[in-house]
């Protein structure tokens, strides 16, 4: 197993779970909602772009974007990875913690539903500049 959310690979966050299926080896990669439309898009600049985007080269404004959007994604997992625990543990530090954690919980949904908005507007952006070609 390869754990690319602890040492991403120029932005790009998953779990790489490798299985030997009738003796091939087959890999299953396993990423959030998110995780996806990032590497749908970081897919869609190395297409449209530079296939080098996708290895920490190329097109400086690109690769700049894909960093800024995979810390986002990865902000957003830290805290869903927090509130777990929390909920798991039934632990809060004090009130206000639990006030902020409320509130933190009202505003993912629509952290996550913009950048995801972000992403999917990238993506569709380059679609049009590729059939334009």
């Amino acid at each position: 197993m390869v754990d690319r959310r602890s040492r991403p690979s120029y932005g790009y966050r998953a779990v790489h779970v490798i299985v030997s299926v009738e003796d091939k080896l087959v890999e299953i990669q396993i990423r959030t909602a998110l995780q996806h439309q990032w590497a749908e898009l970081s897919e869609k600049f190395s297409d449209v772009i530079d296939p080098a985007i996708k290895y920490g080269a190329g097109d400086d404004t690109a690769r700049s974007l894909l960093v800024q959007l995979a810390e986002l994604v990865e902000a957003v997992e830290v805290v869903e990875t927090f509130e777990d625990v929390m909920k798991q543990t039934g632990e809060f530090a004090d009130g206000q913690t639990k006030e902020k954690m409320g509130a933190l919980r009202t505003k993912l949904p629509i952290v996550k539903q913009r950048i995801a908005d972000l992403l999917q507007g990238n993506i569709a952006e380059l679609e049009k500049r590729r059939k334009k070609e």
